[in-house]
């Protein structure tokens, strides 16, 4: 009986000396999903840099600078929000923060596919290079920009909800429109007076 009972305790304690680590798990867990979605981001950003050298030593012309530099500062506000503010909300693991993680997956590797699609046309920039050519792979046919409407806005919503971050998801996706919906304008027009087929 005497042993039933140390046994007990002793469970009992175990099981107590675990829960302290439960939260710091998610946040660890967090920290990474962080580090990684930056360092993903970065990459990305050197392989832009890569392409924009060669589209401009061969003449390409830049279009909405001004509104990219807008673009590229929301993005990086997002980011910053949301990191922000799912630590400091101590974001849990749980359904939301793992349907979150699926959708910014999901924009993740669809950003890969136009790269892939695009070649050395993509850059985070609007750049029309002198030999540009029209891609017309059935993608772009169904999606008419899935740079933005399959990546960038998947990948901000993902993001945002894997933190648990809500007020940046809405505050912030309201402000991430505006410049977004210039580029995508910038981009219509800049492609019609470039191609007639377009």
């Amino acid at each position: 009986m005497e042993w039933g009972i140390v046994r007990g305790a002793y469970a009992m304690d175990a099981a107590d000396a675990f829960v302290p680590w439960e939260p710091c798990a998610a946040v660890t867990t967090l920290i990474l999903f962080i580090v990684l979605a930056f360092a993903y981001r970065f990459a990305m950003l050197a392989v832009s840099i890569r392409h924009e050298k060669a589209l401009r030593a061969a003449g390409a012309v830049e279009h909405g600078a001004r509104n990219t530099l807008a673009l590229t500062i929301a993005h990086i506000a997002f980011y910053l929000s949301a990191t922000v503010e799912g630590l400091v909300r101590a974001a849990p693991i749980d359904a939301v923060s793992g349907f979150g993680f699926a959708i910014y997956l999901f924009g993740a590797v669809m950003l890969l596919v136009v790269v892939r699609l695009l070649g050395r046309l993509w850059t985070v920039k609007l750049l029309i290079a002198r030999d540009h050519q029209l891609v017309t792979h059935p993608l772009f046919r169904l999606v008419r920009h899935p740079n933005y409407f399959l990546n960038i806005l998947p990948e901000l919503v993902g993001f945002a909800l894997t933190l648990h971050a809500y007020c940046t998801l809405v505050a912030g996706l309201v402000v991430y429109l505006v410049p977004l919906t210039i580029r995508i304008r910038q981009e219509e027009r800049a492609m019609r007076e470039t191609f007639a087929a377009y």
